[in-house]
């Protein structure tokens, strides 16, 4: 799900379709689009896939593009500076630059990883909503300390120039979902390949990320 440089152009792939050129791109009924001369499966439009609770399935739904003309980006950004002023603006900010990730680590090699953290109860979730609000109807977030090592792998690979938002982080998560962190901000990163976790296969970290805490890393 996200950018796919793909064909002359390129396309952005979401949970319900593909822009391409500023054409919006429905699936048919198989989840099948053609473009360029190629055909894409995009599975979450499926509907073999309706009722299909695989995790990947059900994440790429949730990235679906909706159309609201209700709200403009000048008012969305009036509310969020009103409510969150500059954390605000930097937290969206950083949503609009993931668009743009492919660019931005092709000329600096890396990609920040953006972390809001404080007590409980003081509105971090919800900062951090807006940056995801660019991308899902309504956003969601993982919870990292109940999530497996092999079950984030997993999301994050499926994402690229698109936002994950990872809750509760602690310092005590371990080493080796921290190292999945660092592997995202250098583009580097690991996916299981067995549910048993016995094995791997590298992957290219193409998405950005927002973890959210009590714990200052």
């Amino acid at each position: 799900v996200g950018w796919n440089d793909s064909g002359d152009d390129g396309f952005f792939v979401w949970g319900n379709g593909v822009f391409s050129n500023k054409e919006w791109i429905k699936p048919n009924e198989f989840g099948i689009i053609e473009y360029d001369g190629e055909f894409y499966y995009i599975p979450s439009c499926s509907q073999a896939n309706e009722n299909n609770n695989d995790p990947i399935v059900q994440n790429m739904k949730m990235y679906e593009y909706v159309p609201d003309d209700t709200v403009n980006m000048y008012d969305f950004l009036s509310l969020v500076d009103d409510v969150f002023a500059e954390n605000g603006l930097i937290t969206v900010s950083f949503g609009i630059a993931t668009i743009f990730r492919d660019i931005i680590f092709g000329s600096t090699s890396y990609f920040p990883l953006l972390f809001i953290f404080g007590p409980n109860m003081t509105g971090k979730t919800t900062l951090a909503k807006n940056a995801m609000l660019l991308f899902m109807k309504n956003s969601q977030m993982t919870n990292i300390g109940s999530s497996s090592f092999a079950g984030l792998s997993r999301l994050l690979s499926m994402l690229s120039n698109m936002p994950v938002l990872l809750n509760e982080y602690f310092d005590t998560v371990g080493l080796k979902k921290i190292d999945m962190f660092k592997g995202i901000f250098e583009g580097t990163g690991r996916i299981m390949s067995s549910e048993n976790n016995d094995s791997f296969t590298q992957f290219t970290a193409k998405c950005s990320l927002i973890l959210t805490g009590q714990d200052l890393p």
